[in-house]
């Protein structure tokens, strides 16, 4: 069975009193992140579960969660880190152009 993108979700659940949270996702590259992490930190997070259309459940330790929210970026900002980034690929065109030589 093949689920729409908006079936495809992460849920992460804890509560006040366990230590550790409960994380599942579709998501790829988070999977990637957790299981990256529970090879290097195996006493802080483990694969519980795969399920039949390819969800992934985590137990992570709490104390290893965190949520960041982010303040909105200005126009100004954002036009600033656009051309810091366009500035950089050309910097980087160049350098690789001249490496090749």
């Amino acid at each position: 069975m093949k689920l729409t993108r908006y079936e495809r979700e992460t849920i992460i659940l804890f509560n006040e009193k366990e230590n550790y949270a409960n994380i599942f996702t579709y998501n790829k590259e988070l999977i990637e992140r957790l299981k990256d992490y529970g090879k290097k930190y195996p006493q802080m997070c483990s694969l519980k579960e795969i399920n039949q259309t390819g969800g992934h459940t985590y137990i992570l330790k709490k104390s290893a969660l965190s949520i960041r929210l982010m303040s909105p970026r200005s126009e100004a900002s954002r036009n600033k880190a656009a051309e810091s980034i366009r500035k950089n690929r050309k910097y980087r065109k160049a350098s690789s152009f001249e490496k090749s030589k």
